[in-house]
């Protein structure tokens, strides 16, 4: 019995000392970000069927929340200000219309939600996610509209090129790799590109401030003119938006 409480109050100690630095890190990630980020409550966004638990493992709360503090500490200062997210809420079993999703964006509101249990996807794929879904708010901010045609896009792609779909397409046909980068016709990352505007410049963006995945897309600009056109246009637009020039999508990008 002795030893019972014994492992119990370790288990106790050390569940106590992950949600204190879980605790720790959220108090500074919301000052460095200037913005909320919720664990503790239900928050009902724009989207009636989207659905959500609380975060109930402490350890993979703080986890996740350092690699938050990684990615978007990334981002000019006060970039989530000037875009208009107030609110990052953090998930687990994240769903829209009954599908899982690791992130969905709510720019009507506001709040990006992001889950932290994406298992047992890499951590390579949540950063990914943390930019894309990011940068859909971005062009809200920016167009007033998350399926914006942007002509200068419309004109860097193959003459006659159509995209076909969009992103809630790919959900649909789970069977179908859309995310390996395969740079299945000129221009375009991977086929979930291929779905939307606004699905191919959200992939982009999330090559550029990930990492793993600019490094694959530094090997594909070699050969790729029509993606060295839309990382130009893509840079040219998140300068504009932060007013900013030396920032990191242009350091790692320098021509």
């Amino acid at each position: 019995m002795r030893k019972l409480l014994i492992v119990l109050l370790s288990l106790l100690a050390i569940l106590c000392t992950h949600r204190s630095l879980a605790n720790d890190r959220l108090t500074e990630l919301e000052e460095k970000l200037n913005l909320s980020i919720v664990t503790d409550t239900v928050i009902t966004g724009s989207w009636g069927t989207l659905q959500y638990d609380l975060p109930s493992d402490t350890a993979l709360l703080h986890q996740y929340l350092q690699l938050l503090d990684q990615e978007y500490s990334k981002y000019p200062k006060g970039y989530f200000n000037v875009i208009g997210i107030r609110q990052l809420v953090l998930a687990q079993n994240l769903s829209i219309m009954g599908q899982h999703r690791a992130a969905i964006p709510d720019p009507y509101k506001g709040i990006l939600f992001l889950a932290i249990d994406v298992s047992p996807e890499s951590e390579n794929y949540l950063i990914h996610v943390m930019h894309h879904e990011l940068h859909h708010c971005t062009e809200y901010y920016y167009w007033n509209n998350m399926n914006y045609e942007w002509e200068e896009w419309t004109e860097a792609n193959s003459q006659g090129f159509q995209y076909k779909g969009g992103g809630s397409f790919a959900y649909d046909q789970p069977d179908v790799d859309w995310n390996t980068f395969s740079n299945p016709e000129e221009g375009f990352l991977n086929l979930y590109s291929t779905t939307a505007q606004e699905e191919d410049r959200s992939e982009i963006v999330a090559a550029i401030m990930g990492d793993e995945n600019r490094k694959i897309l530094s090997e594909l600009l070699e050969n790729d003119r029509i993606l060295q056109q839309k990382v130009l246009l893509i840079k040219i637009l998140l300068s504009e938006v932060s007013k900013t020039e030396n920032n990191y999508w242009n350091r790692v990008f320098s021509w």
